[in-house]
């Protein structure tokens, strides 16, 4: 996931599908407290860790089409 991303706290829906996405960090993504939707389907995420259940507001998950191993 692109750096400033993380830094835009107020951020409530990331459409970042068919992306060539290969990570994303849940410590970082927890700071933010007001993302309810992240949709990261099709993109070359080879991991993904539960720590995303750290994020309380995160309503809409969609890590579709990846070719990641849940950890």
């Amino acid at each position: 996931l692109p750096e400033v991303l993380y830094r835009i706290f107020t951020l409530e829906t990331i459409l970042i599908s068919n992306n060539q996405v290969g990570s994303v960090d849940p410590q970082k993504m927890k700071m933010m407290e007001n993302l309810t939707t992240l949709d990261l389907q099709n993109n070359d995420l080879l991991q993904f860790p539960p720590k995303h259940g750290n994020c309380v507001n995160l309503r809409i998950l969609l890590p579709d089409r990846n070719p990641f191993h849940i950890l």
